[in-house]
Order: C-alpha cells, then structure tokens, then sequence
C-alpha cells in the first residue's frame, strides 16, 4: 500500500491499448494522484457498528447527522428521510463486517474459552503481463521479460486510508470458484481476456488468521492472443484507476517495500515464472519439451525430491495438470 501526497506536478505518460504507461518506479505514486486517486474526505469520526446500526433501526431516535453530511443539503421531509434510510441499510447489509464467536477447548484438555473472528469474504489476485505495443520500439526490446508492461490497478482504500496500487484482485462470489474469479475480474476491471491462469499457491493464504475467515488467492495470468483490449465494467462502489507499469520498474517497486499489502511475496514469485516462461521459450529449439524436473527441498528433514513434469504441456498448452506451482527454494532443470 502507498499513500500518496499532495497533488504534484503532472508527470507526461504515454499510452498502450489506451491505458497509461509509468516507466518510472518513482513516478508511480504520481501518476495514480494525476488520474484522480486521492484520500477522500471524512464526515465525521468513525461510529461503533452497534451504535450505528441501532440509529439506523430507530428513525425516530436516528440522529441525521451521523448519515447524511450537512454539505450534501438538508432533509426536508419524512418521505426524504425513508429514501435515505433504505440507502444506508442496504450499504449496512452488503458491506458491513460479519464476527462470529467460537468456543474451543485447547489440545490435551483445558478450560472452554470464547474466540471471536471476523467472517471475511475470499479474495483474488491476478499478476500478469502484455507486450509494449509501441512500434518505435525494436522487436527483442519490446520481448525482453523486463520490458513488459504489467496492468496495476489503484485505488483508495478507507479501511486503512491508504492508497493501494497493486494487480487486479477481487472478491468471490456466491459459488464461484478461485480461478473463475480471477478470470471474470481480471477481464472486467482491464477489459483484457486472460487465456488462462496459474495458481500461485497450492491453497490459499490467510490474511490474518488469528482475527479472519478471509483467504486470499494468487495467480498468474496469460493475457489471450491476439492481444485486444475491450470495455472495462467496474462496479458501481469500484472507484479505481489501471495503469501499465515497465516490469523493471514494478520489481524495483515491490523490492524496496513500496507495495506494502500482502501479495507482495506472492507477486515476486510471479516474476520469477514470469521470467522463466519468456526464457524458456526464447530457448524453444533447444529444449526437450517432453521432460523437465522440479527440485524441492524437505524443510523438516533437508531432503530432496525430484518432481518431473511434461515442460511442453505446461508451458505452451497450460496443461493444469503438468502446469504445477512452484515453491520458494525450488530449482527447475530444462533439457536441451
């Protein structure tokens, strides 16, 4: 997350696909405030959730103030009043955190003690990257792995005040799966089609798993050839902007704790099979594309396991099956 500051002077851009492009790490976080990305304004402080709730359950009682702002003009009749309450339940229902208590007893016996968890709703995030179109631009350089542009979303976030620049994510929803999520929410918040995409992790990572239901799910994408952009269709509560950043410059931005939200770990390892894939194509005539290994290292015992894999089905057709994840410490081998 970054927190972006006054308004500064206006850094030129140009454009792929219609979209910025930021070639600069540095000039990132003014580009996003030029494109509108600023902390909004507070009315008021921040109100318990019960007591809020119980205003909005209680017209008679309800202190107007606490939900609707002075400047926005005043309420001048009941019927009025309804309307706005109608608006701020439904925002209560769809909106509001959900906690749950649980009683547990600790392993080998104990006395039975109350825990308390926030119920979160799953969420992903989508790493990927697209060619620079620029034609004035030498074909090997716009190849080069580090000389791809990557789609970077911002956005304001009230529950830390904080500007987030960061992939695509969203949430699931009712009955949808993880890679179904990142497929429908990479295409309505770039208006790019992803071809497919690569789970980061085996299963999902817990956001704070002391306090929280809520798992958040990693992905690398593959942008659909021939690259075209469509319309993007952002919610209606979606209040955020895109940007292509030089890859070069998204690595130096994640590197030195710019992007201090938590697909940070996660978005690294995407650059390194990021790398590896472009590398290894570029290799192709090479390689044997019937037979790679994965070395991955016991951490309980410091032993080693070999895990073979087709490369050509896992790199060129996305077999999900031979399309396995990689771990921090794995060493993969490529036969020629």
């Amino acid at each position: 997350m970054v927190a972006c500051g006054c308004r500064q002077k206006e850094v030129l851009v140009r454009e792929a696909y219609g979209v910025p492009v930021v070639e600069r790490a540095d000039d990132l976080p003014r580009v996003v405030a030029e494109l509108g990305i600023v902390p909004w304004k507070r009315v008021g402080e921040p109100e318990d959730l019960d007591e809020y709730r119980h205003q909005l359950a209680n017209p008679p009682v309800i202190a107007v103030r606490n939900i609707w702002p002075e400047e926005e003009g005043a309420i001048t009749s009941a019927k009025e009043l309804q309307r706005l309450l109608m608006v701020r339940r439904a925002e209560l229902d769809r909106f509001a955190p959900r906690a749950q208590a649980l009683l547990l007893i600790p392993p080998g016996g104990g006395k039975t003690g109350a825990y308390f968890r926030s119920v979160g709703k799953n969420w992903v995030a989508v790493f990927a990257t697209v060619p620079d179109p620029d034609p004035d631009r030498a074909p090997e350089y716009r190849e080069q792995w580090f000389n791809l542009l990557v789609p970077i979303v911002a956005e304001w976030k009230h529950g830390a005040e904080v500007t987030v620049i960061g992939p695509v994510y969203g949430v699931l929803e009712k009955g949808e799966s993880p890679r179904d999520c990142a497929l429908r929410e990479f295409r309505e918040e770039t208006g790019f089609e992803l071809a497919d995409v690569m789970p980061l992790t085996a299963d999902g990572l817990a956001v704070s798993p002391r306090q929280s239901t809520q798992q958040y799910f990693p992905f690398l994408g593959r942008v659909k050839e021939p690259i075209t952009r469509g319309t993007a269709r952002l919610d209606a509560t979606e209040h955020l902007k895109l940007v292509f950043v030089r890859l070069r410059a998204w690595v130096y931005f994640i590197s030195n704790g710019l992007a201090r939200d938590a697909t940070g770990v996660p978005q690294r390892e995407a650059v390194s099979q990021q790398r590896l894939l472009d590398e290894v194509r570029n290799l192709a005539e090479e390689i044997n594309w019937d037979y790679a290994v994965i070395e991955r290292q016991n951490d309980a015992d410091l032993s080693a396991t070999l895990i073979p894999f087709n490369l050509g089905k896992a790199v060129l057709e996305n077999d999900p099956a031979q399309n396995l994840a990689l771990k921090p410490g794995d060493v993969v081998t490529v036969f020629s």
